[in-house]
This record gives structure tokens, sequence and C-alpha cells, in this order.
């Protein structure tokens, strides 16, 4: 904070607006900071309450499970009024926000694309929440002016002269088909000049076909183009039981494709999307292909993963 204040001249509103995380879910320290400047005798026990690692359970309850966000605790908590200045200790900075380019400079040298899920939902109290970095996005007019950086991404390419033979599986539902996206544009320019591609299969997970099947138009140009050789879909609000990528990893004709991919030398997997569930899942899914259709031991199996992805073979991209 204190080299961001002395390169610039700013004005609370802006701090509080674009550099604070006051609508950010309250932590612990947030409460036993807080606690020291509640006037109230009632406020300041219950702020110290929260902010005392042993009141895990109540600041669970009152905070973490509804989202309650520091804007919503000052609110409730009104004798407690810290000096302006205290305010950059008490209430974390803004996180980055990092995002997949989901487009190629071959295809697209002067832009640069992202996939973005405008965040929007509600909490256990009913209020609204809206996702700070996507919503500012969604809201901006064409032709806006955003401030960005860049850092190098995760997933790397196959190395060159051979990259557009190589075979590639591809698996990332949602917005984690970002830079997967990005890859088949490389490949489709490539295709264009060459004339010729190794395989290419896509792993794609979604809710709904009619609502948030991201880029369906474009995977048909590649089936038809022979950029993408096939393409595999989820939708798992469309069925009984829900149905993600894993799922259709693990169907039988999937599973024996999964396992030619997985032992020929030359192919490259990737793989794109939360860090929740789906990356053990997805491993979970090319393991049992690898048991299946090759004759693998489960450890035998793990090797072979645990081998390809200190090739380089294997990459996750998750957040």
């Amino acid at each position: 904070w204190r080299a961001w204040r002395g390169a610039h001249d700013t004005t609370a509103h802006e701090i509080f607006s674009t550099r604070l995380d006051v609508f950010g879910v309250a932590r612990r320290p947030f409460f036993a900071l807080l606690a020291h400047f509640a006037t109230d005798s009632d406020e300041k026990e219950r702020l110290e309450e929260f902010g005392d690692p042993q009141g895990v359970d109540e600041l669970a309850a009152y905070a973490t499970r509804p989202r309650r966000t520091c804007a919503e605790v000052l609110a409730d908590f009104r004798s407690a009024r810290p000096p302006l200045a205290r305010y950059l200790d008490l209430i974390p900075p803004l996180r980055q926000r990092y995002f997949s380019i989901s487009s190629s400079p071959l295809l697209h040298p002067t832009t640069a694309h992202l996939t973005v899920a405008v965040v929007r939902y509600k909490t256990l109290m009913q209020e609204p929440r809206l996702g700070v970095c996507s919503n500012y996005l969604a809201s901006l007019p064409v032709g806006a002016t955003v401030r960005i950086w860049l850092r190098t991404g995760c997933l790397q390419m196959p190395p060159e002269p051979t990259q557009i033979h190589r075979p590639l599986l591809l698996i990332g539902p949602g917005t984690g088909v970002a830079p997967l996206r990005a890859i088949l544009q490389h490949r489709a320019a490539g295709n264009a000049a060459t004339g010729a591609a190794g395989e290419a299969v896509l792993y794609f997970g979604c809710r709904s076909r009619r609502d948030d099947f991201l880029y369906e138009e474009e995977w048909r140009a590649l089936l038809e183009r022979r950029v993408l050789s096939s393409l595999h879909t989820a939708f798992s609000r469309e069925t009984e039981q829900k149905c993600y990528v894993q799922h259709r990893m693990a169907e039988s004709e999937q599973s024996l494709q999964l396992w030619r991919l997985l032992r020929d030398s030359c192919t490259y997997i990737y793989v794109a999307g939360a860090a929740n569930q789906m990356p053990k899942a997805v491993r979970a899914a090319l393991s049992a292909a690898a048991m299946a259709h090759g004759g693998l031991s489960q450890d035998a199996a793990l090797a072979m993963l645990a081998r390809l992805e200190a090739e380089r073979r294997l990459q996750f991209e998750t957040w």
C-alpha cells in the first residue's frame, strides 16, 4: 500500500471502489482488528468472539457460510468506526483476477479474447452477490479501456516443428474451455498453412445445451474442417442423473479412445477448469481407461499419468 500511495494521487472514493475488497467475505483478522474500534461493549464482545480462533463455529455461522461481506459487517456493528487510514489495514486489497486468453494470435493478431462467466447468485441470507471483476467487465460498453497485465500461462504447446501433427486430448468444462479454444485456433491456423493436422479430441461440459454451450458453432465448424476429430459433450442439468465430462470419459467407446491416445507417445493432454472435484475425477477416468484397456494395475496407471505430467504431456490449468 505504501508503495502504491507514494506513486499516485488518489481519493478515498477511489481506494474504496477500486482498491479495497469491501464486498469480499469478512475473515477472522477483520473481526479481530475491528473489535479494537467498537465503542459498544456488546458489539465489542461479539467481534472479539468472531476474531478468536476458538470461535470458529460462530464465525462460520455469521460470516463464512452466509458469505457476509466486510461492508455488511460494518453495517451490523455501527459503533465500530476506525479512522479512515486504518481501513487499509482492516480491509484486504482486491485480489488480481486472471483469465486465460481464449484466442490464438495466429488467427487474431490484434486482439485477445476472454471467456468469462458472469458471477451472480444469492447467499443463504437471500442477498444478491455479484462477482467483482466479471460484472465489471460485463458492464463495460464496447470500446471501453481496461487496465490489464499479462503473465505466462500454465499450459505449454507441443514443441515445433511437429506441433501440428501431435494428437491432442482436450478436456475443459465450462469456461475451462478458454485455453483449449486458443490451442484449437492455433492448430486451425497451422492446418490452413500445411493442410494436415493430428487428431484432436475435445470434451466439453456445461449445465444446458441451450443456455451455456460455449462456442458450439465454432466446434461444429472445426469438426467439418477436420481440425477437431471428435467432440464429446456433457450437459449436467439435462438428465435425471447429473452427467459431467468424467462420466462421458468413462463410457466404453470413449474409454477405449482415451487409452489409444494415452498409449501414443506423441499425444498431449490438456485439462482446464475449476479446481474442485473435476481434475481429480478426470485423472481417475484416465487411470480407469488405462486399467480397463491396457491391463495396467492401479499403481501402474497412476505411475503412467505421473510420467506424462513429468514430460509435460499431461498438463492442468485449474483455478
